[in-house]
């Protein structure tokens, strides 16, 4: 079915308007906890970062990966309906990808960025499994949302981590982070 959203900004104005393919999470069987448990960044976390950031004069960008459940692989057989507007009589569709709504699709995500910058040579910091570091960089996940924090002396090297994001997603932002997760 589809979902019909809006984003606002800093101010609460109305940014942009979304439509976005999901999957009836009411319809979903034999799920586990175990298997959509996807950690999150916790809030002393992010403020220690913050902390670190200020104290050290670290460099931090803000960048928001579009469509990103839809970037991981699904590891098991998932079919839907036909969305609204698309019905063909006994026609269904079978799912390659993590898919909003799907109650597996935050763990597989998070597999896949993780598993993704572990093969870019970022090591995950012991016992905060969002946050991972490498040449004096780091980046912070909070579901689609990264920061990336580097001293201006690694600016080069932060640059070289945005690079190979793209490479992989489609990342929206990059200006310096001025409000995450409605912190200013």
């Amino acid at each position: 079915m589809w979902v019909y959203t809006y984003k606002l900004d800093e101010q609460s104005r109305l940014k942009k308007y979304k439509a976005r393919l999901v999957v009836r999470g009411d319809q979903q069987n034999n799920v586990t906890a175990q298997e959509t448990y996807a950690a999150t960044l916790t809030g002393r976390s992010f403020r220690m970062l913050m902390a670190i950031a200020a104290r050290f004069s670290l460099e931090l960008r803000q960048f928001d990966v579009a469509n990103a459940f839809v970037h991981a692989p699904i590891d098991r057989l998932v079919y839907m309906r036909m969305p609204r507007g698309y019905t063909r009589q006994g026609t269904i569709l079978q799912l390659d990808k993590a898919l909003y709504g799907l109650r597996i699709s935050p763990l597989l995500w998070q597999k896949d960025i993780t598993e993704y910058l572990t093969s870019m040579g970022f090591l995950t910091v012991p016992h905060e499994p969002c946050c991972m570091i490498r040449d004096g960089v780091f980046i912070f996940f909070y579901v689609d949302d990264i920061i990336l924090g580097n001293h201006p002396d690694k600016r080069e090297a932060a640059d070289k981590a945005v690079e190979g994001l793209r490479k992989k997603y489609t990342l929206t932002g990059g200006e310096p982070l001025k409000w995450f997760l409605g912190l200013e």
